[in-house]
């Protein structure tokens, strides 16, 4: 089912994601972690191209659940780095996320000036209890 929905290349494409995971999780030793792994696949559709937007009852109120979103979106975009810091990928992520209290960006790799895709980086959220 899968292989119809999206081709054969995407084992492929989870084969590298687990070898990826595979040594972050050696180099980070996360075996010995006191914290969960959250991960973030922002290239991942949620909801397939082809069907009609969910249907909505109104504007989202809930200022707990907003403030959450908030938060990991800045991690997301911490992928993309800061354009102005160069060479120092740690900084642009941190300062990409906003530079939030508790939080160690501990690896990154940017892509090169003017690829639109992000990179990759590991971050420990000490007051959210998550890599």
């Amino acid at each position: 089912k899968v292989k119809a929905e999206f081709g054969s290349e995407v084992f492929g494409m989870i084969d590298a994601l687990s070898e990826c995971m595979e040594k972050i999780s050696q180099e980070l030793k996360l075996k010995e972690a006191k914290f969960g792994l959250t991960m973030a696949l922002p290239l991942v559709g949620i909801q397939h191209n082809t069907m009609p937007p969910p249907e909505t009852e109104g504007p989202m109120t809930d200022a707990a659940l907003l403030d959450e979103a908030a938060h990991w979106v800045d991690f997301a975009q911490g992928a993309y780095g800061k354009e102005d810091i160069k060479g120092y990928d740690k900084a642009s992520v941190n300062v990409a996320i906003g530079e939030k209290p508790g939080v160690e960006v501990r690896a990154a790799n940017l892509q090169n000036a003017g690829v639109q895709m992000p990179g990759h980086f590991v971050a420990v959220d000490r007051r959210q209890k998550a890599v």
